[in-house]
Formats: structure tokens, sequence, C-alpha cells
């Protein structure tokens, strides 16, 4: 319940944030001129990650919260979700980085696409045990977010013409979120006993890439603003 509560309280000023920022976002950014659709569209997509992301943490601890053990596979779920952020957060830094190379940007955007869908298809349903996806769940997300960092590391190498500037905070994000996770996995405060019967170390991810999402939202809001001013 402790995880519920507090994960909710998290993930609900996550998705009023987004819905928000959406709102802003279709009011005074949105382009009208075609030059700057697939920006606005990489930016739409971004957003409906973060909330498709928060829904499912909230519905799976939801279960967990009052079915326990029976909601166990609902965290595929979730997991699932996770993979889909990295993905969608991805997106607006390919549209952005590689704005002047169309070619490079369409085929990295469709090659990262299709090695997305196989490894959240492979993750969550085609393994049928919930004790292998979350043993599994960890190199997925490493995988999948060196290579969301590509274009990242294309633009910091000065080979790309964009300004690096969101290069800078994708690559700032993926660092923090990767302490995050590992914060969790080592789990210090509850091995050495400090908080019995809650779990800080999930609440201190959750913050992390909740924090991470709305300041990347920001610099992302900034780059395509740039772009369609």
């Amino acid at each position: 319940m402790h995880d519920f509560a507090i994960l909710t309280i998290i993930n609900v000023f996550v998705l009023l944030y987004f819905y928000l920022f959406v709102i802003h976002f279709l009011l005074f950014y949105f382009p009208s001129s075609p030059r700057g659709i697939l920006d606005s569209l990489s930016v739409l997509v971004f957003c409906a990650g973060v909330i498709f992301w928060c829904t499912s943490s909230v519905f799976y601890r939801f279960l967990d919260a009052f079915r326990g053990n029976d909601a166990a596979e609902w965290q595929k779920l979730e997991f699932g979700a996770a993979l889909v952020l990295i993905w969608a957060a991805t997106l607006p830094s390919v549209v952005v980085l590689f704005r002047t190379e169309p070619y490079l940007q369409l085929g990295y955007i469709s090659a990262f696409t299709v090695v997305a869908v196989e490894v959240l298809v492979d993750l969550v349903i085609c393994d049928p045990s919930c004790c292998a996806v979350r043993y599994r769940f960890p190199y997925s997300c490493v995988s999948l977010g060196l290579l969301s960092l590509l274009p990242t590391i294309y633009a910091l190498t000065g080979t790309s013409q964009s300004a690096p500037s969101l290069a800078i905070h994708h690559g700032r994000m993926a660092i923090w979120n990767s302490l995050g996770a590992t914060f969790y996995l080592f789990r210090p405060l509850e091995r050495i006993g400090v908080a019995n019967g809650w779990r800080p170390s999930l609440y201190v991810m959750h913050l992390v890439l909740a924090y991470n999402a709305v300041t990347y939202s920001r610099a992302v809001l900034h780059a395509v603003a740039q772009n369609t001013a």
C-alpha cells in the first residue's frame, strides 16, 4: 500500500503537468506551416509516452496493492511502458538533431522503431514467465537506452550541423535515469534496514524519472520553438 500511495502521488503530478504541457503546446506552439509538423508530432509522441508510462505504473501499483500476487502478470505492462518511454523520449532529439539530414533522420527513426518494437514484443508478449521478465528487463532497458544515445553522440562529436543543446539535455537525462535505476537495483537503504516496510529506492527512481521527464520537456519545447520561430 505504501508503494501505491507514494507512486500515485508522483505520477499524478507528472500526469497533470504533461496534460497542461500538451494543452499549452497545442495552443501556442503548434506550427501553422508544414515545416514544423514533424517537430510537433515528436513532442506529442514524447508526451504520450510519459502519460502512458505514468498511467501504466499507477494501474499496476493499484492492482498490486489490492490483489497482491495475482497482479504479477500486469507488471509486464509497466515494464513495456518504460520501454515505450525510452523510444518516445528519443524521437524529439532525433528530429531536432537530424533536422538538416532528413534521410539520416528517417533511417534512424525507422531502424530504432523496429528494434524497440522487437524488444517490446520479445519481453512483454513472447516471454510467459514474470520472473524471467523481471530479470531481463534491465538488460532490455540498457540495450534500448544505448541505441537511443546514438543521435546525441553524433551531435556532440561535432559531425552534426545542429546545435547540441538538446543533445546535452538528452544525454544528461540518460545519465540521471541510469543512476536512479542503479540505485534501485542495489537498494542500499533497504539492505541496511533503514526503512522497514518501505521501498525508498523505488520512490527515488520514480522521482528521478519524473523530474527528468519534466526538465527534458522544457528543453524539447525550447528547441522546437526555435525552429518554428
